[in-house]
């Protein structure tokens, strides 16, 4: 049977997510062309079936960031404003600097900011969810139960708004990601404000399976065999496992081995 099933079963609500919500991870940088590259790449995800997509920031001074979100918002407006917004800056920001990000973007209506500051400072995601107005989302450079657990007590992180990336794979797997679920439950949080980090069918599986609040893409660089998004969401499949064996490539490197 699929995994998302028995992870439904076991772990789950017996039934499991029959749809998933996902978003889009795309909007790096281009050292040249930069503004069209995106408003193309924006356009990319939506006509995929995509309703969030999140870009890149962090990684310039702050008006060049400013004038990228500000051209995504316009893009996605352009293209019917169904789509929301959401930015990565991949812990690259020291506090003050992140302090001054989160403030100049309050009134753009962000769908989250993700790894504003260094993922193991707690102190910082303290400061920044004190005053943040959007919801902040951390935790995927996070790889156990005893870190989660740190950055739940110490992190200063909203469970009602702000979101727990901890990747599935990174973190041992789905035995200690279990872990870390009963560990944010204990703390207040719900299942549906965990996203785990990857684009990968393991991911999606337990996004599926445990009833998590969704699952992220790189639609730009393929989309994993068979997760076909519409309106912003995909359904899990019935291949048995994880589904690897769906792909005719990954199952041609299986026939030539056999054969």
């Amino acid at each position: 049977k699929p995994l998302w099933r028995l992870l439904a079963e076991r772990f789950g609500d017996g039934a499991g997510a029959r749809r998933v919500p996902v978003y889009a991870s795309a909007g790096h940088y281009h050292a040249e062309n930069d503004l069209a590259l995106l408003t193309g790449e924006l356009r990319q995800c939506l006509d995929l079936g995509f309703r969030t997509v999140k870009i890149k920031a962090g990684g310039v001074p702050l008006a060049d960031d400013l004038r990228r979100i500000d051209t995504a918002l316009e893009a996605l407006a352009a293209l019917g404003g169904a789509g929301a917004l959401a930015v990565d800056c991949n812990g690259a920001m020291p506090l003050a600097e992140a302090e001054a990000f989160v403030a100049a973007v309050a009134d753009r209506g962000l769908a989250w900011v993700e790894e504003p500051v260094d993922p193991l400072d707690f102190d910082a995601h303290r400061t920044l969810a004190a005053a943040a107005p959007m919801p902040l989302a951390t935790g995927e450079n996070l790889f156990s139960a005893a870190d989660a657990r740190n950055l739940l007590r110490h992190g200063g992180l909203r469970p009602g708004r702000d979101l727990l990336q901890m990747d599935v794979s990174l973190s041992y797997g789905i035995v200690e990601y279990l872990r870390i679920l009963d560990i944010a439950r204990a703390h207040g949080w719900e299942r549906r404000r965990c996203v785990p980090h990857a684009g990968h069918l393991l991911a999606f599986n337990a996004a599926a399976g445990l009833g998590l609040g969704g699952h992220e893409a790189g639609p730009l660089s393929g989309l994993p065999v068979g997760l076909d998004v519409v309106d912003g969401h995909a359904a899990p499949g019935e291949a048995p496992g994880v589904g690897f064996e769906a792909d005719p490539g990954f199952a041609a490197l299986f026939d030539d081995l056999l054969g």
